[in-house]
């Protein structure tokens, strides 16, 4: 019955039935499951001498008088005067003189209101009303009376009468969970929280009905969590990596060699990553969350290194061909000594595409990969994602679509909030980087008002340029031609880089974009990572992990346009040496999230704040922000989050799990969707 179609219902015909497709309410469920947006506390009943303002209540009543009052073509006001035991009252609605028809004197009636106050007297204004008659419920008055969501020509009155007289119907409402459990955990039962949700007896009776309800949501994810990770702790590495004397003495020697002492932290996420990948049983889906300059490369490089010595290859995915440039010279160098091959393939290098019979090693490699047959018929090993947020779902789980799995470590300062939320659900490992090294300080940054530009260059020119350090500026846009009319108080880098030469006439200025010639790009970057620029004007081409190392000062212009991960990765170009650094918003706004940037420097911090303010996507699709369809609970209610685990594991001991996931299989979620990434 519950699949059944809206029609259905006694008096939604085809124009209603219209309405309700707007609110995404197709069937019986979805009627049902259409649960109120908030409660107003009617329950207390009062007398008319006992009204308070402010407070909301219900008066029983009796209809003296009524009057209309015209005041214009477009304003009517209805005066009704009522009166009880303790006095009488003047109460008013808005544009409504049909109510002359229905308000007749002697009617008994039930008004619901919050009380104003006007010149010293209590006022009652469009409140809601019911007439009294004898053993009839009261709907909209003298109760807990919920408000819907609504959509023209269908409000909460109609909500609640239509859902009424569903709750009453001959459901058959089958509850998933075993009576035992619902008894153990103290748990309303399905049928009894779909009614007390819509029709709450008591503020008791309404929590029960949320908390069961919310569990349902929570639930649902967890079980399909449970599943998933089931079936992913099923798969087994393909490639063994195993460690031996020589493997062991060839990775010390490496640290040996390095200029700088891997911290602490470093080598504990190192230790971590070596006993997933060296895993019979297992293939990992690791996260590796460090702010940005603490390091998270060379853990990447060990286990690259780790895979290589094992005759196998290691493939690192970054998002822009500087990045990938920036990694392959790295690499190079630092594993001369080993003579580990290192391969580049992008869009314009393609050595590793050039040699016949490739030697394992390690392939650094642009979105390029996803295109290469060659490559994808190698024996990848191990996987590692520069910067998971620049990558779609799909992208980064292109190699998971072959019958042999490589291990994944996916690298972030700033993790998404999908990323964040399938960490959260159990599904990813998480390895973290802290403290950053000790001689990264912290970033000064500031919110610029526009007025202030002027006296802004002055000091900049003074404390920054003069003192030869460089200064980074980010557009959102490259020219005039990307704006859109509405936009015309966007920045673009080609009028600031015209803007800045006028305002820093014997400065070194360049401009650098997604359009610029690649060759012409990475001479550019080299220019500044060699002190030959005094100013580079980019868009976000130079977001991840570019290394500019003289680089003090960045300006950020309409920050509003970016996301708080971008805006961390971009604060994170500047005082990489340890250098006192600044990072300066200029933006018309002073929303809530550039004000939580300014205040953190903590990438995981912002990755959590912009998990509440934009949702984790759809997990078991591949969508990476919006949240999923909870109504009741919190995604990330933590007392319910545990009780569903509870009760997966109280099921699985029962043998009843499977059965449940088939009934919900049938009716609610679709299983059938990518393994997590």
């Amino acid at each position: 019955m519950l699949q059944k179609s809206v029609s259905t219902l006694p008096g939604i015909g085809p124009q209603t039935q219209k309405k309700l497709e707007k609110l995404k309410i197709r069937t019986i469920n979805d009627l049902l499951s259409h649960f109120p947006r908030h409660y107003q506390d009617y329950s207390k009943l009062e007398t008319i001498s006992s009204l308070k303002e402010g407070i909301p209540t219900t008066i029983k009543v009796k209809v003296i008088g009524f009057s209309n009052q015209y005041k214009s073509r477009h304003l009517s006001i209805q005066r009704v005067v009522v009166g009880d035991q303790t006095g009488k009252l003047s109460v008013t609605w808005f544009n409504q003189p049909f109510l002359e028809n229905t308000l007749k004197p002697d009617t008994l009636l039930y008004l619901s209101a919050t009380p104003t106050s006007f010149r010293g007297q209590i006022q009652l204004s469009a409140p809601d009303y019911e007439i009294i008659q004898p053993e009839k419920e009261t709907l909209h008055t003298k109760r807990i009376v919920p408000t819907y969501p609504q959509t023209s020509g269908l409000n909460s009155k109609w909500f609640r009468k239509t859902i009424h007289l569903t709750l009453h119907a001959n459901l058959d409402i089958k509850d998933f969970l075993p009576s035992s459990l619902l008894k153990k955990y103290s748990l309303s039962a399905q049928t009894d929280a779909l009614r007390n949700i819509h029709q709450p007896p008591s503020q008791e009776k309404l929590k029960d009905a949320q908390k069961r309800l919310g569990l349902n949501e929570i639930f649902f994810v967890q079980l399909s969590s449970y599943f998933k990770s089931q079936s992913w702790n099923k798969k087994t590495p393909h490639y063994q990596l195993t460690t031996n004397p020589k493997t062991k003495k060839n990775i010390k020697d490496f640290l040996s060699s390095l200029s700088f002492t891997i911290t602490p932290s470093q080598k504990k996420s190192w230790q971590e990553l070596k006993k997933d990948i060296t895993s019979k049983t297992q293939v990992t889906n690791r996260l590796l969350q460090g702010d940005v300059g603490s390091g998270k490369t060379l853990v990447a490089l060990l286990g690259c290194l780790f895979t290589a010595l094992n005759q196998r290859f290691a493939l690192v995915l970054v998002p822009t061909n500087i990045l990938a440039n920036q990694h392959y010279k790295t690499f190079k160098k630092l594993l001369k000594k080993l003579n580990i091959p290192v391969y580049l393939l992008t869009a314009q290098e393609k050595d590793f595409l050039k040699e016949k019979d490739p030697l394992p090693g390690i392939i650094i490699s642009t979105q390029a990969a996803f295109h290469s047959p060659k490559l994808q018929k190698k024996e990848i090993a191990f996987l590692v994602i520069d910067e998971q947020h620049r990558f779609g779902v799909k992208q980064r789980s292109f190699l998971n679509q072959k019958d042999s799995l490589p291990h994944t470590l996916t690298m972030t300062a700033t993790p998404i909030p999908r990323t964040m939320h399938l960490a959260f659900l159990n599904w990813l490992d998480i390895s973290s980087l802290f403290p950053i090294p000790q001689n990264k300080r912290k970033t000064k940054s500031r919110l610029v008002p526009e007025e202030k530009r002027i006296p802004f260059y002055h000091w900049l020119d003074k404390n920054i340029l003069e003192k030869k350090q460089q200064v980074l500026v980010i557009c959102p846009l490259i020219d005039q031609q990307t704006k859109k009319q509405e936009d015309i108080s966007v920045r673009s880098v080609k009028e600031e880089f015209e803007n800045l030469k006028k305002v820093f006439p014997k400065k070194r200025i360049e401009i650098i974009h997604g359009k610029t010639k690649k060759e012409d790009q990475q001479m550019i970057l080299e220019k500044m990572a060699q002190s030959q620029l005094d100013i580079l004007v980019a868009t976000s081409v130079i977001e991840v992990g570019i290394d500019l190392p003289n680089t003090t000062a960045i300006i950020i212009e309409n920050a509003e346009l970016f996301g708080l991960a971008q805006l961390h990765q971009l604060r994170g170009r500047v005082g990489r040496r340890g250098q006192s650094s600044f990072c300066f918003l200029f933006s018309k706004s002073r929303k809530q999230r550039l004000l939580d940037f300014l205040e953190n420097e903590d990438g995981l911090k912002l990755s959590q704040k912009d998990l509440l303010l934009r949702g984790p996507g759809l997990v078991f699709d591949t969508a990476q922000h919006g949240f999923p369809e909870f109504k009741i609970a919190h995604p990330y209610d933590t007392g319910l989050i545990n009780l569903a685990r509870k009760i997966i594991k109280d099921l699985e001991k029962e043998n009843k799990l499977q059965k449940i996931r088939n009934l919900l299989l049938k009716n609610t979620f679709n299983y059938d969707q990518l393994a997590p990434n």
